[in-house]
């Protein structure tokens, strides 16, 4: 990581008003122009909202010219800025030219209506065993258990299943030291086995119908930023990269911007640990922490800055200290 402004920016301190400040003043200067700039946000919604803000803003300078090439600038989610350089490199990464997008709201439909069936009668007979032997009440625990570890196979990107499972076993094998659970493990083990096979169908499933998800979006222009071509576009084509709602970051797309600060003139993340709600979408508040006092060790020899927007526009003095 180098080449970088962290700002520290907790709820109402104005974190969208200094980005949309740091990118007009960059246009007013000359130092790049909109096609010389990414901007990611955490929601096409807060896109939409930026770009509205950064125009009006413009318009307010007369700078109609870059007003005018706004829309040149690569201003969405971390997905569609993917998206765009999958789109154009789609041959390095071995994949067809035309593809359909798969929403989360599509892959949840997809998850619950294939569980079932990825499940064999033999696996069924095992965890109603299990259930009629440990006297549980659910029968159906372990749909609940195949999804939760999918679901966090999506949202982290993690591809080694293997390595989970190793983990899940020695976990289990700390909490009940005397042993007596060789009914447990075997359930572990089974469900890991089930899942590393709906993996695969659900990869052969949107190879055939060339579908792309949010994960898959991430996971690509991660691995395209890994390549010496994109990075020479990235280097001779974006200057300045900036990141709203920093907190919201997965660990796929901590990578993606620690890559990107390393080919462009200079980054600005806005963001604030507390706010780091989402964790069903991989973001968290340890992880983020961590970026933070990684940054703050690395400014003697990073070229990287922190500035605090510790003033709240969205409360009073005496409502604050009551």
């Amino acid at each position: 990581m180098r080449n970088i402004t962290y700002f520290n920016a907790g709820a109402g301190s104005g974190k969208t008003y200094r980005l949309t400040e740091e990118l007009v003043k960059i246009f007013s200067d000359g130092s790049a122009a909109p096609e010389n700039v990414i901007l990611t946000t955490f929601t096409k919604a807060a896109a939409a909202d930026f770009k509205r803000k950064a125009r009006e803003k413009l318009l307010s300078k007369g700078m109609l010219e870059s007003v005018a090439s706004l829309e040149d600038a690569k201003i969405g989610t971390v997905h569609s800025v993917g998206l765009h350089y999958i789109k154009k490199y789609w041959y390095i990464l071995g994949r067809s030219a035309t593809f359909n997008e798969m929403d989360d709201q599509a892959k949840e439909a997809y998850i619950s209506r294939t569980l079932s069936g990825v499940a064999a009668d033999d696996d069924i007979a095992l965890f109603r065993k299990y259930v009629r032997d440990r006297e549980l009440k659910d029968y159906d625990f372990w749909r609940n258990d195949l999804t939760s570890i999918i679901e966090s196979c999506e949202t982290f990107g993690i591809s080694d299943l293997d390595i989970c499972l190793d983990n899940s076993l020695k976990h289990i094998n700390t909490m009940f030291p005397n042993g007596g659970v060789d009914d447990m493990i075997e359930v572990t083990k089974r469900l890991f086995d089930i899942a590393k096979r709906w993996r695969k169908e659900f990869h052969d499933f949107k190879a055939k119908n060339n579908l792309l998800s949010f994960n898959d979006m991430e996971a690509l222009f991660l691995q395209l930023l890994d390549n010496a071509i994109v990075q020479d576009d990235i280097r001779n084509s974006i200057k300045y990269v900036f990141v709203d709602e920093f907190q919201d970051s997965n660990q796929t797309q901590l990578k993606i911007f620690d890559k990107l600060s390393d080919l462009v003139q200079h980054s600005y993340w806005v963001g604030d640990p507390k706010q780091a709600i989402y964790r069903f979408r991989g973001c968290d508040t340890e992880l983020v922490s961590a970026i933070m006092k990684h940054l703050e060790a690395s400014k003697a020899d990073g070229n990287i800055y922190s500035r605090e927007l510790d003033k709240s526009w969205r409360s009073v003095e005496p409502l604050v200290k009551l």
